[in-house]
């Protein structure tokens, strides 16, 4: 096997941009030599691996060399990857190279408690995808988020135990801001235990770019932030099927009227589930009387 990759390595390594590792049975071992040193390499998809983590720290022989292939990703996904428990080690190498990413797409990785440790910063990234990761509670910390200046993309879904997607954890004061600069589309998708966004104190959120926000089987949402929130540029809301377009009212989304949309919405969906559940016991209860009503029937008959 070594052969094959070092054939492999030696054929392609100069000019090997793109470059997809799957497992078929997740047994195989990692081939982290042939990775590394594949120096022009722009996006690396692993899928398929038992990985605890990214290059765990005295895997490979050079981790300077390891961390140099890294600086030059712009992209990386991860995917089905069951033991994942997170990126990389706070202050790790490959951690310090892994920060000039332009895309982070994550899936099916359910032990992934720690998806951006504090350390790390995301200068240039652009897209931010995660489905699936059950493990995480939120996305990340107050401060790594202030590392995120260039973030346009963020999309979150199917991760069934996510409570907020920025936690504070003690850092800063209440009145600190946190500021999304560039990000215009926000996504958040089947999140039943997502409470809010920014849970605790009342501190500023910005996001003075987005555009569009979609919000979809989040039971639990029923505030976006308790402190000020300013979207000013705001074109489109879509929350479970009830929409508001700018083009249509053609006039901006008021921006103390964010979480006013969200609890009407949720407070009507509220309503409508009340409404079914009683049509459902009433028509049970009338299903009942009729059952009992043949029976008298049935009894009569046989007299």
């Amino acid at each position: 096997m070594n052969q094959t990759y070092d054939r492999l390595k030696a054929q392609f390594s100069c000019k090997l941009k793109v470059l997809g590792l799957y497992s078929k049975d997740r047994s195989t071992a990692f081939p982290w030599v042939f990775v590394q040193g594949l120096y022009n390499l722009k996006e690396l998809d692993i899928a398929n691996f038992f990985l605890e983590e990214i290059c765990p720290c005295g895997i490979v022989d050079n981790e300077g060399q390891y961390a140099e292939m890294f600086e030059r990703l712009t992209a990386l996904h991860l995917s089905k990857m069951p033991k994942l428990m997170h990126l990389w080690k706070e202050n790790s190498q490959q951690g310090r190279g892994i920060q000039n990413l332009e895309s982070l797409h994550v899936s099916y990785c359910g032990r992934l408690k720690n998806l951006v440790p504090s350390s790390m910063c995301f200068r240039n990234l652009y897209t931010l995808k995660v489905s699936k990761c059950h493990g995480l509670i939120s996305l990340a910390t107050s401060s790594t988020v202030k590392s995120l200046a260039q973030l346009k993309e963020l999309s979150l879904s199917g991760c069934k135990r996510m409570r907020e997607i920025v936690t504070n954890e003690g850092e800063g004061e209440a009145g600190d801001e946190i500021c999304f600069n560039q990000l215009k589309k926000l996504s958040l998708y089947d999140l039943p235990t997502l409470g809010s966004f920014f849970h605790l104190g009342n501190r500023t959120i910005k996001f003075p770019s987005l555009e569009r926000l979609y919000v979809d089987k989040c039971s639990e949402l029923k505030i976006f932030s308790n402190g000020v929130l300013s979207m000013q540029r705001l074109e489109f809301v879509q929350l479970d099927g009830n929409t508001w377009s700018a083009y249509k009212s053609r006039s901006l989304f008021p921006v103390e009227d964010v979480n006013t949309f969200i609890k009407r919405c949720w407070e009507k969906n509220n309503d409508t589930c009340l409404r079914q559940l009683f049509t459902q016991k009433t028509n049970a209860s009338t299903s009942e009387a009729g059952e009992e009503n043949n029976v008298d029937d049935l009894e009569d008959d046989s007299m």
